[in-house]
């Protein structure tokens, strides 16, 4: 077997929210109709799918993506603080391939190109469908087959001086308002690895670079809308203008169906109530063993965390704390501290997460 490796390249692009199947349903997305995020302005669903045989889910939506915690995930978390209604979007892949050879199993029919063909050696703005490559190039992958079945037929290419000359064009038919999954596998041959543009009907699907890693098979995909058009003109160019390196083989090019199911969900999201901030400490305390106010404690409502410190006039630090419950009892290492105004720094944060710094002073007496 090749060896081979993955690359996405472009994101489905969101145009349609309109289920598409073809003949049947693709796939079933079982959810609820609702869920619930009050009054914590959060909320959680619980999705599955089940896909019909022979379909490969190869990318999951939600739209409008904000409040999602993953758009990209079945079963992500919602905030915010209104009610929303969410789509989720799956895309799946089917079996049926518009492209005509692409595996090259038929040489050279199907395809229109602007290189050159070549049996043997190399030169800028050349090709040749062939099963190995060493009779092009000392310096190729001596071990290299076709993707395919490893002893089939592939798309030799040294990239053209000229980057508007295609090397493989091929005009396919397709539906109107469909999603079409256009890939194919390629490898490089010899580094500067190679820069593919990609276009549809006059228009730029993707451009990439090829991997520096020399005879190895790599996937790339990405999903076209076919809009209003019936037919898919299909150019590939070769982009840097290099006369060594740019060198890479293509196999296995495909334009397949793109089956779009989608469910709603409304969830309902409401603002949290409001939180009370309420913090201070009394004015004075009296620490003269009376059992009435001698100890000085902070008191506060919805108080999630907080830190305070007491100092003297001259700014010594006598008592910290970050617990409520435990107060100032008006010494000092042990020390009675005398009557005097005392200065307090604390911070306060709330339930709601709201942190606020308050600073005054407390008066000691006996």
């Amino acid at each position: 077997m090749p060896t081979t490796a993955y690359r996405f390249i472009l994101s489905v692009c969101i145009i349609l929210i309109t289920t598409k199947s073809e003949g049947q349903e693709c796939i079933s997305i079982n959810m609820p109709d609702s869920v619930n995020g009050c009054p914590d302005s959060v909320a959680s669903i619980s999705a599955t799918l089940t896909v019909r045989s022979g379909l490969t889910v190869i990318d999951t939506n939600w739209v409008p993506s904000t409040g999602v915690s993953d758009a990209s995930s079945i079963n992500p978390t919602f905030t915010g603080t209104a009610p929303v209604l969410y789509t989720l979007q799956v895309f799946t892949l089917t079996d049926t391939d518009h492209i005509f050879n692409g595996d090259f199993s038929d040489s050279t029919l199907g395809f229109s190109t602007q290189y050159i063909p070549q049996s043997s050696g190399t030169n800028p703005g050349h090709y040749a469908v062939t099963k190995i490559v060493t009779p092009f190039h000392y310096l190729y992958p001596p071990n290299l087959r076709d993707h395919t079945t490893g002893t089939g037929f592939m798309l030799l290419v040294d990239g053209a001086l000229d980057p508007n000359l295609y090397f493989w064009q091929q005009t396919a038919s397709v539906e109107p308002d469909r999603y079409y999954e256009f890939s194919f596998w390629a490898a490089t041959l010899l580094v500067p690895a190679a820069r593919i543009k990609t276009s549809i009907n006059g228009k730029q699907l993707f451009t990439l670079q090829l991997g520096d890693s020399a005879g190895l098979w790599t996937f790339y995909h990405a999903t076209w809308y076919s809009d209003k058009a019936s037919t898919a003109n299909i150019d590939m160019f070769s982009m840097d203008d290099i006369a060594f390196g740019n060198d890479f083989v293509i196999d296995d090019i495909a334009l397949r169906n793109v089956c779009l199911s989608s469910k709603d969900v409304y969830v309902n999201l409401c603002a949290p109530k409001p939180v009370s901030h309420i913090f201070d400490l009394p004015k004075g305390f009296s620490p003269n063993g009376d059992g009435r106010n001698d100890v000085l404690y902070a008191r506060g409502i919805n108080v999630k965390s907080f830190s305070m410190s007491i100092f003297n006039r001259w700014g010594q630090k006598l008592f910290e704390t970050s617990d409520m419950s435990n107060g100032w009892d008006g010494t000092y290492k042990g020390e009675k501290q005398p009557i005097d105004n005392y200065t307090y720094v604390a911070t306060v944060t709330f339930t709601d997460n709201y942190t606020e710094k308050k600073s005054g002073y407390v008066v000691l007496v006996r």
